[in-house]
């Protein structure tokens, strides 16, 4: 990922067009995953890289007996740590501006991290990932993880040959040997923890090394040296390794996607593509004819830059306007190549060479020292005053106060992970301390539901139970759950069933994400749960999926406010039910189920909006806000739209029941 050296005898263009294919991959994947969606692997390619030109190097000194620490590292300080110090200032600079206190805090907490060559243990330890977390996309310095990785990488490698370089006549098997069994284990460590720990197996050195390790193994294969002449009757041989590189890389960038497990073995494919590049490429027509022409090496000079800056570009950028619009990716490309240019031209090369004839000291402490103390400095000021919170308009937080999550609050039982005692807690019965038999069942989308239950079972004096676990829909049979919160799905699901089968339960309130479960199997099971409830004697209301609104974000307001002019903060989207809703509403009506909504509190002549007399109501696109949800339960009772939730929410007999099954909500349209 690092810029390569000055050119010299053994300079090798292809390696820089490999260079430009990583890069090209990352950075078309990051402005639209549509156009790459493998493009992520072009990481890996730079681990190649890295791992093959850093082990030539070293060994070709070791091998020579002139290597030195202080050589080595003087010159990795010179080729990598200005231009990233200088990103990373600018980065800094511009989130005191245009960042919210906690944004910044945040930021401000990844350069430190950063600076001091940490920042994958950084994201693997703090980046947010639970269901509910902001977009990644937002983390202005998340792409320096990667650069943690390979430093620590130069830390621990250079130390590692030379205690082999002491083997005498068996250090190069030794060092092969060593360098094979370090990228087993790493795959290993990789593909093994990729389900018990995904951010370890993502960010962190021992599950990545493997990659850089591809690339050690070419170089130490070829001793260091760059390989000879292509000599008579080896051509299609080599042409042979290029097509397998090139085909591995490309079957990588196209065929694999965001739902890719990854890294893994998964992360074999593109290494072993570019491990079989950098064998074949200097002896390969092919690989000469696609990596070596002019604009590719430009593209592979200036791919460290690239690197460095596009991400910043595109996190802020996605910070204000959330997906981008063509004309937005257009400016944000022009963006990234202008500073990547500038960078290579003003800092890069020129921080190469200058000084180089000084002391080491003094190297060090005018690339590396100096500014780590300023940068380092600079993020405990940040971090100390919560994101300069004192210096700010406290008006631009107050909108996210007002529309914090559901799961914030105590009294909605909405679980991460499956407790076995939700049952039994106070908290989830609303008035406290009563025999609730209205019970609210499902995921995230049933919980948001709760504020607007509670206004208006308050409202008639009934207690009302809350219980959900966040991705895991309310039916009795199949399997389901996402991700971490598969696990307790089954269990939960099966403590739900025989809560309210066991005659307590006189009215059942099931919400859930329904378009994301929507299958036949699904169907099937929820048309099944709904029967076995009903047979029960369990009143049954399947709640709407509320109005989703793809481009809104509750931060919108509060971070427009730091810039002039007018602010995209209003999102409307057309008042259509959508498939997923048609279906529950008309099992609802076959089933003798009630289909109970929000939507006449939100939408009005053709549109629905995210707001409700001013305020937003909306915590994402797709989930109301606590504040929100209790905003349109006051609204439905103060407008008198209330009837179908007063009358669903008060428990009946079985002869009273039989008797209102069929009513469905005027509120579904």
């Amino acid at each position: 990922m690092h810029s390569n050296g000055p050119r010299t005898a053994d300079y090798r263009a292809d390696i820089d067009g490999l260079r430009a294919v990583a890069v090209i991959s990352v950075v078309a994947f990051h402005l639209n995953s549509a156009w790459a969606p493998g493009g992520y692997v072009g990481v890996d390619i730079f681990f190649v890289i890295s791992g093959y030109l850093i082990t030539g190097i070293l060994w070709r000194a070791l091998d020579d007996k002139r290597f030195s620490f202080a050589d080595f590292y003087l010159r990795r300080i010179r080729r990598i740590l200005p231009a990233f110090f200088a990103m990373t200032a600018v980065t800094l600079v511009a989130g005191a501006w245009l960042l919210l206190p906690a944004d910044l805090e945040m930021l401000a907490r990844s350069a430190r991290y950063a600076v001091f060559s940490a920042a994958n243990i950084f994201y693997r330890r703090h980046l947010d990932t639970s269901y509910f977390a902001a977009s990644s996309d937002e983390q202005p310095l998340l792409h320096t993880w990667s650069l943690g990785v390979e430093e620590q990488f130069y830390l621990l490698w250079p130390a590692l040959l030379v205690l082999i370089t002491m083997a005498g006549r068996r250090r190069f098997a030794l060092a092969l040997s060593v360098a094979c069994a370090v990228a087993i284990v790493s795959f290993w460590i990789s593909e093994t923890t990729l389900a018990s720990d995904p951010k370890f197996a993502y960010f962190m050195l021992p599950s990545r090394a493997g990659e850089l390790m591809l690339g050690a193994i070419i170089a130490l294969a070829l001793k260091g040296r760059e390989p000879a002449p292509r000599r008579h009757g080896t051509h299609w041989f080599h042409e042979a390794l290029a097509i397998a590189g090139f085909a591995l890389i490309g079957y990588s960038i196209l065929c694999f996607n965001g739902a890719t497990p990854f890294p893994g073995l998964h992360a074999l494919p593109p290494s072993a593509g570019a491990a079989l590049l950098i064998l074949s490429g200097s002896r390969s027509r092919l690989a000469q004819t696609l990596l070596a022409p002019r604009a590719m090496v430009f593209i592979g000079l200036i791919s460290y830059s690239l690197y460095l800056w596009h991400w910043p570009v595109l996190a802020y950028l996605r910070y204000f306007h959330g997906e981008l619009s063509p004309v937005q990716l257009g400016v944000a490309l022009a963006a990234i190549l202008t500073l990547a240019v500038l960078s290579y031209r003003y800092i890069e090369r020129p921080a190469r060479h200058a000084n180089a004839s000084a002391s080491a000291w003094r190297q060090a402490g005018r690339f590396a020292l100096l500014p780590m103390l300023i940068l380092g400095s600079f993020s405990v000021v940040l971090i100390r005053t919560d994101g300069l919170a004192t210096l700010r308009d406290p008006s631009r937080t107050q909108a996210l106060e007002d529309t914090a999550p559901a799961y914030m609050y105590p009294e909605n039982c909405q679980q991460q992970a499956f407790d076995p005692t939700i049952l039994e807690q106070a908290r989830c019965v609303s008035p406290a301390g009563t025999t609730a038999e209205v019970v609210l069942w499902g995921d995230s989308h049933a919980a948001h539901y709760l504020g607007t239950m509670m206004v208006i079972s308050a409202d008639e004096r009934v207690a009302l139970r809350n219980a959900s676990l966040s991705a895991c829909p309310p039916v009795f049979g199949g399997h389901y759950g996402s991700e971490q919160f598969g696990k307790g799905c089954d269990a939960f699901r099966d403590l739900m069933r025989r809560h309210l089968l066991s005659g307590a339960v006189r009215v059942a309130f099931l919400g859930g994400n329904w378009g994301s479960y929507d299958t036949p199997q699904f169907r099937s099971d929820l048309d099944m749960t709904v029967q076995t409830l009903r047979a029960g004697g369990v009143r049954v209301v399947l709640l709407e999926e509320v109005p989703a609104f793809p481009g809104y974000s509750r931060r919108c307001e509060s971070r427009w406010s730091a810039l002039p002019g007018a602010n995209p903060c209003s999102p409307a989207t057309p008042d259509i039910l959508g498939s997923s809703n048609e279906y529950v509403r008309a099992m609802a009506r076959q089933q003798g189920a009630s289909f109970l909504g929000v939507r006449s509190a939100l939408c009005r002549e053709g549109w629905c909006s995210s707001r409700l007399n001013g305020q937003s109501v909306y915590f994402d696109p797709g989930h109301l806000s606590m504040a929100g949800s209790r905003a349109i339960g006051a609204y439905l009772l103060g407008a008198g739209q209330a009837d179908e939730w007063r009358h669903a929410l008060t428990p009946a007999g079985p002869t009273q029941e039989a008797s209102t099954a069929t009513a469905t909500s005027a509120l579904s349209h």
